[in-house]
């Protein structure tokens, strides 16, 4: 159990879940959920234009743990952040569709998802490649990647 570890948790305000339910009920749902597991963590309720910043400020942290709370594209902006630090990265499953979540096996409900973190599974271990060009930053990505029209 990893109640007395330091863990983060960045709550998307702008994930699926998190808009249809308000965020202020999904953060309060998210805490319950926590801290039913033992976990006493950090939690930031942010908005997709703090998410990044936050996600990089939780990764040069002491945090032992950081959480993403939303869809796709949370877990993918707090793992790129992640990349190289060697911190676990839990999810709690809040976006739309949250393919990552689904592939691995990451429960859907809050508590159970909790309950994952709470027991200290660091498994699977997910490879990040990353991509890019000369001039531009590379971006980080675990599990799906595009380019052009389409691309968001």
């Amino acid at each position: 159990m990893i109640g007395h570890m330091k863990v983060i948790v960045l709550l998307n305000r702008g994930a699926g879940t998190v808009v249809s339910a308000t965020a202020a009920k999904m953060d309060a749902a998210a805490a319950d959920a926590m801290t039913s597991s033992g976990i006493a963590a950090d939690l930031r309720s942010v908005s997709h234009y703090q998410l990044a910043a936050e996600a990089k400020a939780a990764a040069g942290s002491d945090a032992d743990v950081v959480v993403a709370g939303g869809g796709d594209g949370t877990v993918n902006t707090v793992a790129a952040a992640l990349a190289g630090t060697g911190k676990p990265l839990g999810v709690l499953a809040l976006g739309t569709l949250n393919h990552f979540a689904r592939d691995l096996g990451i429960p859907l409900d809050l508590a159970s998802a909790a309950a994952i973190i709470a027991a200290g599974h660091t498994e699977p271990t997910v490879f990040a490649s990353r991509l890019g060009s000369r001039g531009s930053p590379p971006t980080w990505f675990q599990q799906v990647v595009g380019h052009g029209l389409g691309d968001t």
